[in-house]
């Protein structure tokens, strides 16, 4: 799980290339259902066992400085 919550210890099974559709654009995360925050994500998929969220706003801007793949 990529939330928010660095105590989170979840695991997600999802294939790889849905990973990485979901990490080509740095504001995007796989979460556990329930581990969404809505004041700064907002949920762009629901899949089984999973959803894919969105960051908007300044937690959109600080996902982009913080991806290792785009710095």
């Amino acid at each position: 799980c990529e939330c928010g919550d660095v105590d989170c210890t979840e695991k997600i099974d999802v294939s790889l290339s849905t990973y990485e559709w979901v990490r080509s654009a740095s504001a995007r995360f796989v979460i556990v259902p329930g581990h969404e925050i809505p004041d700064s994500e907002r949920v762009v998929k629901r899949d089984r066992g999973y959803l894919i969220v969105e960051k908007f706003g300044d937690a959109r801007a600080a996902a982009s400085e913080l991806d290792p793949r785009t710095n």
